[in-house]
C-alpha cells in the first residue's frame, strides 16, 4: 500500500552498525504500522507525517537516518548548486540532465519540463518517452545503451551536469551513465540522488557491463 514503505526518508549512511540487511527503501514504516486499519482522514494525515519526516532535520521514529535539512545534505546540495550556476552561464555549450527509469525517469521528466529553460535542462527515461505514461521495465536493465543516449543529447556541450534518480540505488540504466560521466570528467560532472545509503547499492552483476551498482 502507498505510504508503508520508506521511498523518501534516506539520504545517507547513518552511524556504522546501526543497518539490518534489508534496505531501508524496501522497509515499512512504523509510522503507518496501522494504515491498513485507518480510515480515509487518518490516511491522510499518517501519509502526511512520512512526507514531512523528509524535511526534519533529525526524524523522531528512526533518529539515525539522515534527511534533507541534515547538515552534511545540506552541504552537498549547496554544492552541487554552485556547479549548475557555473554550467548554467555557459548557455549553449552547457547542459544539465536529469535521469532515470520508471518512477525516477518519470521525475526527471517532469522536473526538467518545470524548469522550462531549453535547451539548458533535459531529461532521459528508460524506455524514451513510451516510458512516461507505461511502465516498460526490461528498458532499465540496460547500462551500455543508456550510455548511447545520454552521449547523444551531449553533442557539442563542453560541460554537462548529470543528475542521476535511483531510489534504491538499483537502476543499472542510471548506473552505466554515472561511470561513463566518472570517466569522462572533462565533460561530465555526475550527481547520483537516492534514498538508500551507498554501502546498499546494488551489489549484483549487471548483465552487459562490467561492473556492480
Amino acid at each position: 500500500m502507498p505510504g508503508t514503505k520508506r521511498f523518501q526518508h534516506v539520504i545517507e549512511t547513518p552511524e556504522p552498525g546501526k543497518w539490518e540487511p534489508l534496505p531501508i527503501t524496501e522497509k515499512s514504516n512504523p509510522l503507518t504500522q496501522d494504515l491498513d486499519r485507518a480510515d480515509a482522514e487518518q490516511i491522510v494525515r499518517l501519509l502526511g507525517q512520512c512526507d514531512a519526516e523528509i524535511f526534519q532535520e533529525k526524524g523522531q521514529v528512526m533518529p539515525m537516518y539522515q534527511r534533507l535539512y541534515s547538515e552534511s545534505v545540506l552541504t552537498t546540495m549547496v554544492q552541487v548548486a554552485g556547479k549548475v550556476q557555473e554550467v548554467l552561464k555557459l548557455i549553449i555549450a552547457g547542459l544539465v540532465v536529469l535521469s532515470g527509469g520508471g518512477i525516477s525517469g518519470r521525475m526527471a521528466f517532469f522536473m526538467s519540463k518545470g524548469l522550462g529553460q531549453k535547451p539548458l535542462y533535459t531529461y532521459l527515461i528508460a524506455g524514451g518517452d513510451r516510458s512516461v505514461v507505461a511502465s516498460r521495465e526490461g528498458t532499465e536493465d540496460s547500462a551500455l545503451h543508456r550510455i548511447e543516449k545520454l552521449k547523444k543529447v551531449a553533442t557539442g556541450k563542453k560541460r554537462v551536469i548529470v543528475t542521476g534518480i535511483s531510489v534504491r540505488l538499483f537502476a543499472p540504466f542510471v548506473a552505466g551513465q554515472m561511470d561513463y560521466c566518472m570517466d569522462n570528467p572533462t565533460i561530465f560532472l555526475p550527481v547520483l540522488v537516492g534514498f538508500n545509503p551507498v554501502n546498499m547499492a546494488r551489489n549484483d552483476p549487471i548483465e552487459d557491463w562490467r561492473s556492480t551498482f
